[in-house]
């Protein structure tokens, strides 16, 4: 396996080293002096750039049903919703009961990259519903929980 790292030194540039089954002559990487002040060292006038603000407007949206719904229609509200939010959508999970069947729905997925899959039965003492999560970034909340209402 090949690592590549870079040594700290006084210089403006990191030398890159190539490294092959952590074969490296050891005085490349140690006593390099990188942090010693000596009458060698040229300072440079820093260079500020602008740095905007952060804002944490990252928010997450939990959607219940307490009812089994249609496979081919919460498909197409997915697809629905990804179409028009999938920049939006950081991350989303669920679990669904699915007319018809006796399995859990398991769905993933983050913005257009998602996967489906069947798990285990649902369990006698479990009530069958859907919960779905929703994290992102300027999430249409109400258009959310209105589509998957809609579901039967």
């Amino acid at each position: 396996m090949t690592h590549c790292f870079s040594v700290c030194s006084a210089s403006t540039r990191a030398p890159i080293y190539t490294v092959v089954n952590s074969e490296i002559d050891l005085s490349l990487l140690f006593n390099v002096d990188g942090f010693m002040l000596n009458d060698k060292l040229a300072v440079k006038a820093p260079l500020f750039r602008f740095v905007a603000p952060q804002k944490n407007n990252v928010e997450s949206i939990v959607v219940e049903l307490d009812h089994a719904v249609d496979f081919a229609a919460v498909s197409d509200v997915m697809e629905g919703f990804l179409l028009k939010y999938a920049d939006n959508l950081l991350r989303y999970k669920g679990i669904l009961a699915i007319n018809g069947d006796d399995r859990r729905l398991l769905f993933q997925g983050i913005q257009r990259l998602y996967s489906a899959d069947w798990d285990r039965e649902w369990l006698p003492e479990e009530k069958r519903g859907c919960i779905m999560v929703f994290i992102g970034q300027e999430l249409p909340e109400q258009e959310i929980r209105d589509g998957f209402a809609r579901l039967m």
